[in-house]
Parts: C-alpha cells; structure tokens; sequence
C-alpha cells in the first residue's frame, strides 16, 4: 500500500519544502542540480556534498555559473570543475583559468592563433637522457629489428650516424640539398688562328683540363641540366665541339692536338656533351650555345668535389687570336 503512494509522498515532501522556504543547505543535490539565484554567492556554500557537482544561473550576471570548490566561477561547460576566464590583454603573475592562451615574459597572456601560435621550443638528450650540446630533437624510431631507438638531431658539426650505440644519432648542421647551382671555367686559347682539325683539343698551351671545382658536396653527387658555352668570337663557320667530363682528370692535351684519351680514361667519362651550331646563336661579335635537358647524372671520383673537361673540336675550325671561350655547368646538387 505504502509503495502504490510513495510519488505523492514525494511530491508532498517536495511542496513542503517550498512551502517552509528550506535553506541551501538543507538540501541534498546530486551533479544534475541547477540553482537559480539573484547571486550564486547567496548560496549556503558550506551545505554543499563534497565532491558533487554544483551549477548556478546568477541572475545578475546573466551566466551559469559552477563550484570549484572554492568559489563561483564562470562555466563554460564540458567538464566537471571551471576555471576563470580571461581576455587579451589581461595580466596574473599565477595562471589559473581553463582558457588556451600562453604566458609571455611581461605576465601578458595572449591567445593562441594563427598568427600567436604556442611558442615551443625543442630540445632532449641522448638515449639515457644526458643532455647534448647543440639544443637537439630528439625523435624515437624503430630499427631494422622493430626495437623503438633514439634519433636525435643536433645543429653542431656535420651530420652524422651513430648505430653502433643502438641509437640512430644525426647530429650537425643539416645543409640545404637539391639545390641548382652554376659552375663556369674560362679559358684562352693561344694568339694564333690556326686551323683545328676534327678530333683537335682547344685548350691553352701547355694543355691543361678544364677544372669544373666544388660542382659538389664532398662525397655526393649531383645532375647536369644544362650546358652553356660562349665564345669571344662570331667565326663565319661555326664551331661543332664535344665537351668530354671525367671522374678524374685526364692527361693533359695541348691545344691543337690530337685528342687520344686511353681505355682507361675512356671508362671514366661522366657524358659527352656536344656543342652543335644547331644549339648556338649570334651575338653580334660572339657565338654563345646552349644544350638544355641533358639530365646527367654524376658522383666525382672517392670523396672528391670536382670533375674534369677538354673540349673537342669535331670540324675544321678557323679560331680567333687569342680567342676566350666560358663554359658553364648548370648543376642540381645532391
């Protein structure tokens, strides 16, 4: 009989409740309970079971408002403890407030944006945590056997790899790579017009090779894209030339002789790369050729940074006294 009326005993309690005006405290909330009030702060806050959840509609502030515990506070919702919120421009020397902001060194607090973002700084150590000079990134990786290692990247010296120690350390100054860089070399051919032969070096006398110097990084490579070659004169028969690069430099040939490279030297050429009129032009006084899409790939022999050239004649060629030749490489480095 009892449990058939207990809803209306409830509702009874209920309305006596109201009906006496009961005080904050008297009453018992679980996390749900929503007060309204003229100001959450006529709250009985002391009445309040620890540990429970409390909101509050302040009248007077026209916000919702919840208990951390301590006191009022604004609610911004989605959790179960609120903090206090602050504006641009707002400074505390102690931070306690649920927004996403970051502290700068006047105690200012800024937002983060786009164009504030959180300012972060790197840094780490090696595998045991010792610290390293050179402020470096420290990123874990697995190793060939699927063991998590240690990869740290450092701004000192060149960079390095360490698997010897179990870790994988790169550690330097990580350099620029795939970069297109121009190399040239001028020469001037003797104070003569003599006639060259097809199969004639044009150099200097004595002979010496053209030096194509630092075309790369020290134990790299790279990719010839283009070749250009300008002469100080405009001859009315052109020059038909080849330009032969090696790994290392060849025996040296005087201009006007006969180019005769051994089998030996002829297994370490890079490409031959031919200076046809069909890539030349007129400018006025002188003859510039230009060989696009040539796509060479190259590694200077050992460690080295240079490769070497002698330029062919492959026609009858009247030249110009003291005639200047410049040839220039353009080079994508590795």
């Amino acid at each position: 009989m009892l449990t058939r009326f207990r809803p209306l005993l409830l509702l009874a309690v209920a309305m006596l409740a109201g009906a006496l005006a009961l005080p904050a405290h008297a009453l018992q909330f679980n996390y749900s309970t929503r007060l309204t009030l003229t100001d959450c702060n006529d709250a009985d806050e002391a009445g309040f079971q620890s540990g429970l959840t409390m909101l509050c509609y302040d009248l007077t502030a026209g916000r919702d408002e919840i208990w951390n515990g301590s006191a009022w506070v604004a609610y911004q919702g989605g959790g179960s403890s609120g903090g206090v919120q602050y504006t641009e421009g707002d400074t505390d020397a102690t931070i306690d407030g649920t927004a996403l902001m970051w502290e700068d060194a006047d105690d200012t607090l800024r937002p983060v944006s786009a164009s504030k973002p959180l300012p972060v700084v790197a840094g780490g150590g090696d595998a045991d945590g010792t610290a390293v000079s050179g402020n470096p990134l420290r990123i874990a990786g697995k190793d060939g056997s699927g063991n998590l290692q240690d990869i740290l990247v450092s701004t000192e010296g060149r960079p390095s790899v360490d698997i010897n120690s179990g870790n994988m350390v790169i550690s330097g100054a990580i350099e620029l790579i795939g970069k297109t860089l121009s190399f040239e070399e001028t020469f001037t051919r003797p104070g003569d017009t003599t006639t060259y032969a097809p199969g004639d070096v044009v150099g200097t006398s004595p002979g010496a090779e053209i030096v194509f110097d630092g075309v790369a990084v020290a134990g790299r490579g790279g990719i010839i894209t283009d070749a250009v070659m300008s002469m100080s004169t405009a001859a009315s028969l052109k020059l038909e030339a080849e330009l032969w690069l090696f790994h290392t430099a060849p025996t040296d040939v005087a201009d006007n002789s006969a180019f005769n490279p051994s089998d030996a030297e002829a297994d370490d050429v890079i490409a031959v790369i031919p200076f046809s009129s069909s890539y030349g032009a007129v400018g006025g006084s002188n003859y510039v050729y230009h060989v696009k899409n040539l796509n060479i790939g190259f590694h200077p022999a050992g460690s080295g940074t240079d490769i070497y050239g002698v330029l062919v004649a492959r026609n009858a060629y009247i030249p110009g006294n003291a005639e200047v030749f410049n040839i220039r490489l353009h080079i994508l480095q590795d």
